[in-house]
């Protein structure tokens, strides 16, 4: 018995579809994620793969649900880790100011925006305009065996099914979730480290991005996915059943309240560049990403060929109890090598099919509107 909820897969199906179709992306994907729980309610990608059309099927597009098989740099969806561990290590103070006004150069490299840039920024405000100078300036704080110890703690070095590796039914759900290893480099020049800070030259998958934000919504605890809810006999008797498991990641609470503080405001702030996945009467908080795809021939990354994405939190639950999660749902969405415009961005793309795949969602499980949740995101800051 999986744990996927088949209307929400196919609403994320149609919802991908209807993306990639707009924008003639190459591919899209897309994860619900049940923070109580940590079950996979959907997870679904476009085209999709039919094993008797395989002509028809893009090349070098994973045959396997592309959220759980895809490896993809995640660009600024990863900056709300880089802060984490900035914060945590005190790498940065909390009312530090820097100076983005043009490219800064690392080593032989220059780190610049996609656009604009944004003059004196605060930790929060990398976040919240998604500075990518400002990132590679906290990147590049943080140590080499800071770095391999960190993204070893949120997941990035290995995954580890810790939940089933007791159960006589582990490789039946690994096969199911398809464990993913991903290589990262043995020594980290100065160079990596900074362009780790604004999620360039690390490699995730969809579902581990997921997985790593789920600290954010569990004030410091990582809970581990499940796909597969129930294993039953042929008399219908459960005989293995997923229970939820959670890891301790950060250690400060407050690290994984402020984070989430600024990614509320991501999404409400004028200047926030995911606004456009704002929804009146609900809270909402995320991060958008676009990234530059690799292309080994030439060495360098693409100006055209990019992956954008959205990763959002969604259903604020009272702070009240705090035996919960701050969110219930984590969603998380690209597009892969969408028609190039001057606009191509994860907020301009992504955070529109993010905001109609919410009220779906919203709908679905019918959650109403709070009349009380102001556009400014005051709502959520008085808890903190």
């Amino acid at each position: 018995v999986l744990t996927v909820d088949q209307n929400l897969q196919m609403l994320l199906g149609d919802a991908l579809k209807e993306a990639a179709e707009q924008s003639h992306a190459r591919a899209s994907a897309g994860i619900l994620l049940d923070v109580l729980t940590g079950e996979i309610l959907a997870v679904e990608h476009f085209p999709f793969f039919h094993p008797q059309d395989l002509n028809s099927y893009p090349e070098n597009l994973p045959f396997n649900p592309m959220p759980l098989s895809y490896v993809y740099e995640p660009g600024s969806t990863f900056k709300p880790i880089t802060m984490a561990i900035a914060l945590s290590l005190n790498k940065v103070d909390p009312m530090e100011k820097m100076a983005c006004h043009g490219p800064r150069q690392v080593g032989d490299t220059f780190v610049k925006e996609f656009r604009d840039y944004h003059g004196v920024v605060s930790w929060e405000d990398i976040l919240i305009v998604s500075c990518n100078v400002g990132a590679s300036i906290i990147g590049e704080r943080i140590g080499e065996e800071e770095w391999k110890t960190w993204l070893r703690n949120f997941g990035f070095s290995s995954f580890a099914l810790q939940e089933y590796t007791d159960s006589f039914f582990a490789p039946v759900v690994k096969n199911i979730l398809f464990e993913d290893r991903i290589t990262l480099p043995s020594q980290y020049t100065d160079v990596d480290r900074s362009r780790f800070g604004f999620g360039q030259g690390i490699s995730v998958t969809l579902l581990r991005l997921a997985k790593a934000y789920t600290v954010f919504a569990w004030r410091g605890e990582m809970i581990h996915p499940c796909i597969v809810k129930e294993i039953h006999n042929s008399e219908g008797r459960v005989l293995w059943k997923c229970r939820p498991k959670k890891t301790r990641v950060l250690t400060n609470p407050s690290v994984a309240d402020s984070i989430l503080q600024a990614l509320r405001k991501v999404v409400t702030s004028p200047r926030g560049t995911g606004r456009r996945a704002d929804i009146p009467g609900y809270v909402i908080a995320g991060k958008t990403g676009t990234a530059q795809i690799y292309e080994p021939h030439s060495g360098s990354y693409s100006h055209q060929r990019l992956v954008v994405s959205f990763m959002g939190f969604l259903d604020f639950l009272s702070e009240e109890r705090e035996f919960l999660p701050r969110f219930r749902y984590i969603l998380g969405m690209y597009l892969v090598e969408p028609e190039f415009s001057p606009e191509l961005s994860g907020g301009v793309y992504v955070a529109p099919v993010f905001q109609k795949f919410a009220r779906e969602l919203f709908w679905y499980s019918t959650i109403p509107p709070d009349e009380e949740v102001r556009p400014d995101g005051e709502n959520f800051e008085a808890t903190h």
